[in-house]
């Protein structure tokens, strides 16, 4: 076994492999390499034991994996642009799961709320409103919401955590 760079884990020693690989029966690395013109590529290597004449040896199989780790990449710089996009909207949004329970609250939400995110995440919406809007939402638009999959202007009745009453039309998707 030669030594290798793998980007991920730093300089991998010879003896190291060898007690890697004693442990585990495969080993899959992700590296970026150069090819002969100098442009980028990503490639996998996956590394196993195997005996050969009776002596050890390890086999690697390296194939191309650039598509599919541009496309992480560009998920991920997707994602991050959007949560931006979302957490730093001038507008009152919040989402939340199948449970009713918030997942994601923009920072004017946060703002104009009194919370702060970690008091937030994974409550239910409902907590959050007046008792006749919660009401309201448990009983006919949660109900309806979860059935069609949306519901249109509704006008819901929030309370702060200072108790002040804001009343915000309400649109999901």
């Amino acid at each position: 076994i030669n030594d290798l760079r793998v980007p991920e884990l730093g300089d991998i020693e010879t003896d190291d492999w060898e007690a890697k690989l004693e442990s585990e029966a495969i080993v899959y690395l992700t590296e970026k390499k150069k090819n002969r013109n100098g442009d980028e590529y990503w490639t996998e290597v996956i590394v196993t034991c195997i005996e050969y004449n009776v002596e050890k040896a390890s086999l690697s199989i390296n194939h191309d994996i650039s598509e599919r780790k541009n496309a992480e990449i560009s998920l991920v710089q997707s994602e991050t642009k959007f949560r931006n996009l979302y957490e730093n909207t001038p507008a009152i949004l919040h989402s939340i799961n199948l449970k009713g329970e918030l997942i994601s609250v923009s920072n004017k939400w946060l703002d104009v709320m009194g919370y702060k995110i970690d008091e937030v995440i994974g409550v239910k919406s409902y907590e959050f409103l007046t008792r006749e809007s919660r009401r309201y939402a448990t009983e006919v638009v949660l109900p309806d919401y979860y059935k069609n999959g949306y519901c249109f202007d509704v006008p819901y009745q929030f309370v702060s955590k200072k108790g002040f009453h804001y009343l915000i039309g309400y649109f999901e998707i």
